[in-house]
């Protein structure tokens, strides 16, 4: 399928648009009318690098891209929490911002204070309520460029973050980078009051529970109080059967 050549829109400003003669999709950047033809209409699969903003359609690319980030990955390790980063300046930001707290822009409307301009600027649309970036196919609005992408792929149905080692697919790159933790064995959360350690953040909420003691989950029909809310749907069920389900 060959590809399709866009209808060429200029508005009264003399900005050229790009405009997908397929649907409503339109952009003043070529290489993302060029994208957006790819993974929508011709259904080739975006792969995203997890490290940089590189992006790729086939796979043996990809891989070997890969491979690059793998051997450099090391070079800028947090010294905090061993998280890794491609070059000394994320990971400068990330020590800055998340370890040491450092936040020197404040909002004037609500005090809350951001690391970088940027952070704040977006933040600002909350109080405007303008948000600039708006999609096309329902009433979803975001102060991120970013959030957008991820949103139209509900839409699309596109999985653009793919494992170089397995056929696992996702819409999100954390999800990628968690997926990525089950083939090296990493487990970078870690426990304060024991050696436990585990990828997810909220399989530590729950474990923390074993040292605090803390059952947030009640029975509706006797004192019983559980851990996880699995734990206590099975309460229920051996102990209540007759009674209502609990709702999922």
């Amino acid at each position: 399928m060959e590809m399709m050549e866009p209808l060429m829109v200029t508005d009264i400003l003399g900005q050229t648009s790009y405009m997908c003669v397929q649907c409503n999709f339109g952009t003043a950047i070529r290489e993302q009318y060029d994208d957006h033809i790819k993974t929508v209409h011709m259904g080739e699969k975006e792969m995203y690098c997890t490290q940089c903003d590189k992006h790729f359609y086939d796979r043996s690319d990809y891989k070997c891209h890969m491979v690059k980030h793998a051997q450099d990955e090391s070079q800028w390790k947090c010294p905090e929490c061993e998280q890794k980063f491609t070059t000394e300046r994320s990971r400068t930001r990330h020590i800055k911002s998340v370890h040491w707290g450092q936040k020197n822009h404040g909002c004037f409307q609500c005090g809350k204070a951001f690391y970088g301009k940027g952070e704040l600027k977006k933040h600002m649309y909350s109080h405007t309520g303008d948000y600039p970036f708006k999609c096309a196919v329902c009433d979803y609005q975001t102060s991120n460029a970013t959030h957008l992408k991820k949103h139209k792929r509900k839409h699309t149905g596109e999985k653009p973050w793919g494992c170089e080692h397995c056929d696992f697919e996702t819409t999100e790159k954390s999800n990628l980078t968690r997926h990525m933790m089950t083939h090296t064995g990493e487990k970078p959360i870690k426990c304060p009051e024991c050696p436990y350690r585990c990828v997810y953040q909220s399989n530590l909420t729950y474990h923390m529970r074993k040292h605090t003691g803390e059952k947030p989950y009640s029975c509706p029909n006797c004192d019983y109080k559980a851990a996880l809310v699995s734990t206590l749907k099975q309460h229920v069920k051996n102990r209540h059967p007759d009674e209502s389900n609990l709702s999922n």
